[in-house]
């Protein structure tokens, strides 16, 4: 009886989360309620990139990527409301055990569902990201027009 209430605790607080998570990233979160810095951190370094940062994708951030067998122990980051990593493993390369592991050695991917489904997860998030990212550009793009305008710097379209 009392493992039958833990069980029912823990799947009722994962669902939970789930749903604050959801209503968290709300379409004009980026928008409106969460304030980027207005610029980026200077982000030229080899193996560095630009991306869409934070749980919502709104901010951009500067990540940098990780060779074979660097730390890539991200377990802090994963609670929610923890700031997200900003190094990532390499395409090839996954982060197993804290460490950037090459999957093309040993592992039969075809085999590793929890990889695949890893890797799946991670896709779906990095278009959902460019998504909200693209979103938000087009926000700013329309406040800083809508700006422009009432201030009287903007100039009617001519059709």
């Amino acid at each position: 009886m009392a493992l039958k209430t833990v069980l029912i605790i823990f799947v009722s607080l994962g669902a939970l989360l789930e749903f604050a998570q959801a209503i968290s990233c709300r379409i004009d979160y980026c928008g409106t309620l969460f304030h980027c810095p207005t610029e980026v951190e200077i982000c030229e370094g080899e193996n560095q990139f630009i991306g869409w940062g934070n749980w919502c994708g709104c901010c951009q951030v500067c990540y940098t990527l990780l060779e074979k067998n660097e730390n890539c122990n991200y377990t802090e980051s994963l609670l929610f409301g923890a700031p997200l990593p900003t190094t990532l493993c390499k395409d090839d390369l996954k982060c197993i055990d804290g460490i950037c592991t090459d999957l093309s050695t040993g592992t039969d991917k075809g085999t590793d569902i929890g990889t695949a489904a890893a890797t799946a997860t991670g896709k779906h998030k990095q278009r959902r990201r460019k998504r909200l990212g693209q979103r938000h550009q087009r926000q700013r793009q329309a406040q800083a027009q809508a700006q422009a305008q009432a201030q009287g710097q903007g100039q009617p379209r001519q059709q």
